[in-house]
C-alpha cells in the first residue's frame, strides 16, 4: 500500500478570535476556544477494502491578543487539533495474494499570528441595546503547524512514523457576545487549507468549529 495522502495534519491552530469583549477602549485580552476539528475525506488506496475513517476529534485553542480599536485586534495563539484515524485492509495484487490490516493516525498542533477585523453591532444599534452587545469578526493570519503521522502496517506491512512542519494561511470568523465590559463569549470557525505534504505524503484542508470565552484587561 502506498502511503495514504489523506488525513492532513495540520497545524492548525486556531487561535485568536476576535473575541474582544469590551467596548471601545484598547487593551489586552486572553481566552480559549473548544470544539471539533475535521478534514476532507481520507484518500484510501485503490485496492483497500474494509475502510474505516474517524475524521473528526476534539480540538482546542488558547490565545492572547491586543485590541487596538473597536474595529481591529491582533492575536497570538496555540491550537491542539487532536488525533484523526483511518484504517482498512490493503490487498496485495502480486503472486500469493494476501492482505494487511493497517491504521493511519494523524495528530497536529500549531502556533499562529492573526489580525482580526471587528464589526460592532453597537455602531448601528447603540451601546445600550442588547443587540449592541454583539459583534462579527473576521480573522486572517499565518499558522506555523507541526503534524505527526504514525501508520501501522503500511507499505506492505511495514510501519511508518514521521512528521512535517511548515506554515500556511489561516482564515476564520465568528460572532462574539459581550456579557460584561470584561467578559465575552463567542462561536468561531477557522480554515487551514493545504496543510501537510512533505515526507509524510499527507496534504489536505482542515476545519475547526468551536465555542469559547475571552477576558479583557483594561
Amino acid at each position: 500500500m502506498t502511503k495514504p495522502r489523506g488525513l492532513t495534519g495540520v497545524g492548525a491552530a486556531l487561535a485568536g478570535l476576535g473575541l474582544v469583549s469590551g467596548a471601545a477602549q484598547a487593551g489586552v485580552f486572553f481566552g480559549g476556544t473548544a470544539g471539533r476539528s475535521s478534514i476532507d475525506d481520507y484518500e484510501f488506496g485503490a485496492g483497500d477494502i474494509n475502510q474505516r475513517q474517524d475524521d473528526s476529534d476534539t480540538a482546542w485553542s488558547l490565545f492572547l491578543g491586543y485590541q487596538w480599536s473597536p474595529y481591529l485586534a491582533t492575536t497570538i495563539g496555540y491550537t491542539d487539533l487532536g488525533e484523526l484515524t483511518a484504517s482498512g485492509t490493503s490487498v496485495d495484487g502480486g503472486e500469493g495474494g494476501g492482505s494487511t490490516d493497517y491504521t493511519d493516525k494523524i495528530s497536529a498542533t500549531a502556533m499562529d499570528i492573526t489580525a482580526i477585523g471587528i464589526l460592532p453591532f453597537s455602531t448601528f444599534a447603540g451601546d445600550g441595546s442588547f443587540l449592541g452587545r454583539f459583534s462579527l469578526f473576521a480573522q486572517v493570519g499565518i499558522a506555523f503547524w507541526d503534524q505527526d503521522v504514525n501508520c501501522v502496517a503500511c507499505d506492505g506491512g511495514s510501519n511508518f512514523k514521521g512528521g512535517d512542519t511548515g506554515s500556511e494561511l489561516l482564515l476564520g470568523g465568528g460572532l462574539n457576545l459581550r456579557i460584561t465590559d470584561s467578559l465575552g463569549v463567542h462561536v468561531r470557525y477557522a480554515s487551514y487549507p493545504d496543510i501537510g505534504g512533505g515526507d509524510t505524503g499527507h496534504k489536505q484542508d482542515w476545519d475547526f468549529w468551536g465555542i469559547g470565552a475571552s477576558w479583557s484587561i483594561r
